[in-house]
């Protein structure tokens, strides 16, 4: 169906601009040619929305940019225009859920904006989601502590909101498979979860508990533990370390090495890792790591 026939049954249709000053919510959104356009919802009788919305591909929440970077990522995201990421060194996907229904995006953005350091494209998904996109120009650049800046955001925007902070990803070619990777495991993860920010190795038992479908427990894996997966001298000797409790003696006994040998592979496995298997959190986080490997076997 084109344009002009669509314009002759519904004239009402609009086209989506950025600068467009209508109530988006009282239009139901249409990708009709290339072009995002709207329909009042009181236009459409009977049986007619279900018509249009198996033919033309539907929009659930047309968005007016507050940038032409943010515009690429949405083309690129959402839907599915080819663009080149090729500037950036790396990124991530803060992916965020609200409790309240959200009136007013633009507002809602600008609050976001307030508290950043720099500017970050922000992505309306729904009326109670989207995705913040931190990317990373040069290794100088320092990462956004969402931990830090969750409160500042809770009170400046009034409302009750999560957020979870996907890896670091590296190849700007996988931007839409590392977006469908961090939405899945954020809507496993958001509804069970009570801190208001979830990191990907907080989300392990969440994950567990959910029995998330397989082939995303495997990447959980290889994405937490990295190159210590190639090496099964370290993860024996981690595996027998938990085992003892993390009691460096009693596993350097089993393992029938020194205790400055056991030491120093703790501290290597800490070092790829990220995570200092000394504090219980982290062992038992890495625990159910190992666990979810034994289930694969």
């Amino acid at each position: 169906m084109r344009i002009e026939q669509l314009q002759q049954m519904y004239p009402s249709l609009i086209f989506h601009k950025d600068d467009q000053n209508v109530t988006i919510s009282q239009y139901e959104w249409y990708t009709v040619d290339g072009q995002t356009v709207g329909i009042l919802k009181e236009e459409l009788k009977g049986n007619e929305k279900v018509l249009l919305d198996s033919f033309l591909s539907k929009v659930k929440h047309p968005q007016a940019f507050s940038s032409e970077r943010e515009r690429q990522w949405y083309e690129q995201l959402i839907q599915g225009k080819e663009h080149s990421f090729t500037n950036i060194r790396s990124y991530r996907y803060v992916y965020y859920q609200i409790e309240t229904k959200l009136n007013d995006f633009s507002l809602f953005r600008e609050g976001i904006q307030a508290v950043f350091p720099f500017p970050m494209p922000v992505i309306q998904l729904s009326d109670y989601e989207g995705v913040i996109i931190e990317e990373i120009y040069d290794e100088q650049q320092s990462l956004v502590n969402y931990k830090e800046v969750i409160e500042l955001l809770i009170s400046d925007l009034y409302i009750n909101m999560k957020l979870f902070v996907s890896e670091l990803f590296e190849h700007p070619e996988e931007t839409n498979d590392n977006f469908e990777w961090t939405k899945r495991i954020a809507e496993t993860v958001m509804p069970s979860a009570n801190d208001h920010v979830i990191e990907l190795t907080e989300a392990v038992p969440y994950l567990l508990t959910n029995r998330i479908e397989k082939g995303y427990d495997d990447r959980v894996v290889r994405t937490i533990l990295k190159s210590t997966l190639e090496d099964q001298d370290l993860l024996k000797t981690v595996q027998v370390y938990l085992r003892s409790e993390l009691n460096v003696t009693e596993a350097a006994k089993k393992l029938h090495m020194h205790r400055n040998t056991l030491q120093y592979r703790i501290d290597k496995f800490t070092d790829v890792t990220g995570l200092d298997i000394k504090r219980f959190s982290n062992a038992f986080i890495v625990k159910l790591l190992f666990y979810m490997m034994d289930e694969k076997l």
